[in-house]
Order: C-alpha cells, then structure tokens, then sequence
C-alpha cells in the first residue's frame, strides 16, 4: 500500500510547506519539504500548501504564512489553500493544486478544444542505459544508429549536433525514429525555467533512437501541421509544467506526459499561426540577404562596382522594410485595408487636416465618424436580419423613412449599435446570453426575472470571484447589474 494512502486513513494533511534552499549546509537548488498532520475526523480542514525562498524577506514570508493559516479560502503571496482535498495517493506538488493554475486549466477551452498528450501522440518505446553493453557499438560500424538522451535535445527545439560523447548502436526497428516525432527531456535540469525541453526531429537528426532519459512521442494518425505545432509551443511554455506538478530535477514519468491537457487551436487561430510563421520565415530571408549583403561589400573587383551594387541591393531591402512598417500606421491599415466607404473618408480627412484646423477638416471628420458608424450599424442590422432578432432601433428607422422625415443620421445608427450591444441574444449564435456560462467557475448567468420558478437559481455574480466578461460564442457581452 502506498504510503500516503496508508496515512490518509488516520491522518487528515493540514499543510505541506516547501522551502527552496532552506537548509543552511546544503546547495542552494535543494527544496525541502514539512508536511503537518492532525488525527482525522469527520470534519476535515481545508489543505494549505505553502512555498517560499531562501532570497525572499523572511519578515515578508513570516508575514505571509501567518496570513494563510488564518484562511478559509483563496491565496497569498507565497501560498493557497486548495479548493478541494486530493485523493489520498495523488501528488501534493504546489502548481498541481494552485487555484490560479486550476483556473488556466479550465481556460484552455477558449484555444478552439482541449485533448490529452496522449491522444495527440504515442510513446515509443526507449534504450535503457544499463543495458548500454548490449546494443552500443561504434560509430564507423555498418546500420549503426545515433542514441539520443535529454542532453541532446536543446531548448532551442533543435538537436544537438554530435560528439565524441555521442552513444551508436544496433537496435530493434521498433525503437528507430522517425522525422516528425517529438523527443522530450525526461529531466528538468534546476537552471531551466521554461517549460518542457522538447525537439521535433528532422531528416537530418536521423537514423536515431531514443535511451530512457529522454521521451519518445510519435503523432497519431490524421493529426495535422497545426495542431502539432501548437503542441510544441505549448510543451515548450511553463504552464505545461505547472499543468503536471512537476518540480525542478524530478523525472518526468510517461504516463504523467500523456495526460497533459494540450490546447487545440480552432480553425481562425490555426490560421493566424500559419500567417505568423509564414511571416517569420519571410523576415529570415530578408535578413539572410542583409548579412550576405553586408557580407560581400569588398568582394568585387573594385570599390566603385561594389558602392553601386550596394546601393541598389541596400535601396530594395530599405523599401521591403518601409512598407513592413506602415502597417503599424493606422491610417495606412485604414485607408488600404477598411472598406471603401470608410477608407475614402479617411483619406479625405488626412488630406483636410494636414493643412490646420478648418471648418472643412472639421466637416470631414465629423463625416468620416458617420460613416463609420453607418457602415458598423448596417452590419449589425444585416447579421441581426439574418439570424431572426428583430431590433427596435431598425423599425424607428423604417418607420422615418416611411413618413418622409429623412434620411437616418448619427443618432439612428448610434442607436443600432447601442441595442445591439445590450440585445439579449447574441447576433452571432443566437444564443440568449442572460444565460451564459463562465468558463472558469461554471456559474450559470440568468436574469432575476427568469430566476422565480427556475429550476437554476439566479446568478450574477461569478462564484470564482473573477471579472471575467460574461461571453457565449466568444463574442464579450456585458454583465447583468449586480
């Protein structure tokens, strides 16, 4: 029987404190930890998990403890207590039971979906060290392999490149790699304070196979570029870590890999990541022609040939770079990338107002707000129409029209966006938002009238304590008065 388990049965855990270089006499990376018991009974206390540095003000982290012992609930600065009591057997690591983290994990969702590692990707199978004398050989040796460990993999997600420190040998085809899979550090080493050290092997890293101190992951059928880059980046964050509970210089078991929640981006983000990195891998070009430009500058044969070659390469990098840059501008982005009937008003506007204050720029700004506001309302009108929500604000304007008062101005458009943004059905799911969810605590909203009589009492108020805004397909709507 596990030990912890066997305590649990007469022993309630009431605190467990860790000090990281605590210990006078001992290297600074040691974490030591005090558990603290108290007999069980049926009314058990709430578990407090306390963590503190041997640099931090031990006045402030006095301070500190004595405020969380006198919690019910919530965190301090260097503590928590934990919302719920884990099972007996489960770890009492201090980021696996975090509020804070907890509330992370329940955010993943809004990346588009949540799957486990596992379901991603599978383990292979790795070369115990131990058994080195059986399969190692040498590197001149015919079908020889390079053995891949955790010193191999660098943060840089890339392998590293062979030494005479390097392990070759023969194995089995079932332990041989292929481009694509994932080799993570199954050590964590005390200096390191990102997240996983994780590398996406290339052709050029193989043929290859992985020793115990490293995790061979392989990805699963149908699994496509986006979701298995999203997965390195994820793995490569400290959240991941937090996420499993695993403390520094521990070894990461394969089983608690494979049940890491991973976000799954949706289809507009996993678009945006391939815009993103198609930008980097511009932006790399372009600097790689800057280097050998500057490179070559007294390679030919003479300086008057070279001073004119530079110029010229130097002119067309100058303006690749002057156009990346106006898309800060937001009149660029206005003009070049807003519809029509905005970006023509927009330029007008520039062109009043570069000569001074006037009464035309006056007008043209004034006209440009309108429209905007106009072509904003219309939308909002369009999507409303098509979704079968019908808006006060859209039969006052028909009914102007009707009785020949004129056009709608600045007010009747004002108006449409104002009930838009207080309807209380979401113009883009059609769901009723006075009954939408937060994705942290799972408190239902619904409004104090609908409340009498509901089978779900009414709530307004987060339950987790956030300000998170209330939202149902993603789109923030505002929350009932409280």
């Amino acid at each position: 029987m596990d030990l912890r388990v066997a305590l649990a049965e007469h022993w309630d855990t009431l605190l467990v404190v860790y000090g990281h270089g605590a210990m006078e006499g001992f290297h600074s990376s040691l974490e030591t930890a005090a558990v603290f018991l108290a007999a069980r009974t049926a009314d058990q206390q709430p578990l407090k998990i306390f963590r503190f540095s041997a640099r931090d003000d031990k006045a402030a982290v006095e301070k500190d403890f004595h405020g969380l012992l006198a919690r019910g609930g919530g965190r301090t600065r260097h503590g928590y207590v934990a919302r719920r009591r884990p099972d007996p057997g489960a770890s009492l690591a201090f980021d696996l039971h975090d509020p804070d983290i907890e509330d992370r994990r329940s955010d993943l969702a809004g990346f588009g979906g949540v799957s486990s590692l596992g379901d991603l990707y599978h383990q292979l199978p790795t070369l115990h060290l131990a058994d080195a004398k059986n399969w190692t050989c040498s590197a001149e040796d015919p079908g020889t392999v390079r053995l891949l460990g955790g010193r191999d993999v660098g943060r840089d997600g890339t392998i590293a490149p062979a030494t005479e420190e390097t392990l070759w040998g023969h194995v089995p085809e079932l332990h041989l790699l292929a481009p694509g899979d994932l080799l993570v550090r199954s050590v964590q080493h005390p200096t390191d304070p990102g997240g996983f050290v994780v590398a996406e092997l290339t052709p050029q890293d193989l043929p290859a196979a992985a020793t115990h101190m490293a995790i061979p992951l392989r990805p699963r059928p149908g699994l496509d570029a986006q979701q298995r880059r999203f997965a390195v980046l994820f793995l490569g964050m400290p959240l991941a870590r937090k996420f499993i509970g695993l403390q520094t210089g521990a070894h990461l078991g394969g089983s608690r890999l494979r049940a890491l929640p991973v976000p799954q981006p949706d289809e507009a983000l996993a678009k945006a990541l391939d815009d993103v990195t198609a930008a980097r891998t511009r932006l790399v070009e372009w600097e790689g022609e800057a280097d050998s430009l500057l490179a070559s500058v007294f390679l030919d044969r003479t300086a008057a040939a070279a001073r004119s070659r530079i110029i010229a390469s130097g002119r067309g990098l100058r303006l690749r770079v002057e156009a990346a840059s106006l898309l800060d501008d937001l009149g660029h982005t206005v003009r070049t990338r807003f519809p029509y009937p905005v970006a023509s008003r927009w330029r007008e506007t520039e062109a009043q107002t570069s000569a001074g204050p006037s009464q035309g720029a006056y007008a043209a700004v004034l006209d440009t707000t309108e429209i905007l506001l106009c072509y904003t309302a219309q939308l909002a009108l369009a999507l409303a129409w098509s979704s079968d929500i019908e808006l006060g604000s859209a039969t006052a304007i028909k009914d102007k029209l009707s009785a020949g008062r004129g056009g709608p101005g600045f007010g009747d458009w004002a108006f449409v966006l104002q009930e838009v943004a207080t309807s209380a059905n979401c113009v883009l799911c059609h769901q009723d938002t006075r009954f939408t969810t937060c994705g942290l605590c799972s408190t239902t909203r619904r409004p104090p009238s609908l409340a009498n009589g509901s089978a779900t009492a009414a709530t307004t108020r987060h339950t987790c304590g956030g300000s998170t805004p209330w939202t149902c397909c993603g789109l923030p709507q505002r929350p009932l008065p409280t």
